[in-house]
């Protein structure tokens, strides 16, 4: 089986191969592995390029995709700054103005992002607040629901202060349309 994979330059297999070598010496315990890995380099063994790879996420999170989740993470600040602003928060339940999240099997890198911005950056730190444990896996595809309900919300101008008429109307959208009647 020929596996298509990364392609690297001279100079590039130059810095790789020193990088082992020192690491090689940095980390006796692993010395065999990194020495494995800069054997890889130093003969060009092409086919082995992905196996240098482990533990790096081979396509990058875009700007779209980026920009995308954080309006998203947005949207859902903003709802809940509302929702805790209203003084009868009729017709709506608390839960549904909370973040689900990303499916991790079908939208991982959204979900290693939106981790990446809430967890490791401490931004929208509101929408885990009471949620200890919560990994932001929702265990079921959501970007189709987020699309929607951004599109309700971007139609209201992405209004940071929301009435109950305009949050409804953006979690209305978490309804699939073919179900509606």
């Amino acid at each position: 089986m020929i596996r298509e994979g990364i392609k690297l330059t001279q100079i590039e297999r130059l810095l790789l191969y020193n990088q082992y070598l020192i690491l090689e010496a940095l980390y006796p315990d692993e010395a065999k592995g990194f020495q494995e890995k800069r054997e890889i380099i130093e003969c060009g063994y092409e086919s082995h390029y992905n196996d240098l790879n482990l533990g790096i996420i081979e396509a990058p999170v875009s700007v779209e995709v980026s920009g995308e989740v954080m309006d998203i993470l947005d949207m859902y600040a903003f709802l809940k700054s509302s929702y805790s602003k209203l003084d009868n928060p009729r017709d709506i339940n608390e839960k549904q103005i909370e973040f689900d999240g990303f499916d991790g099997n079908n939208e991982s890198d959204r979900l290693a992002y939106a981790r990446f911005l809430i967890l490791t950056q401490g931004r929208w730190k509101e929408l885990r607040d009471g949620r200890p444990g919560f990994d932001f896996n929702s265990h079921y595809q959501t970007i189709d629901i987020y699309r929607r309900m951004l599109k309700a919300w971007f139609d209201l101008g992405k209004k940071p202060v929301l009435s109950i008429d305009e949050m409804k109307q953006i979690l209305d959208e978490r309804i699939h349309p073919d179900s509606r009647s």
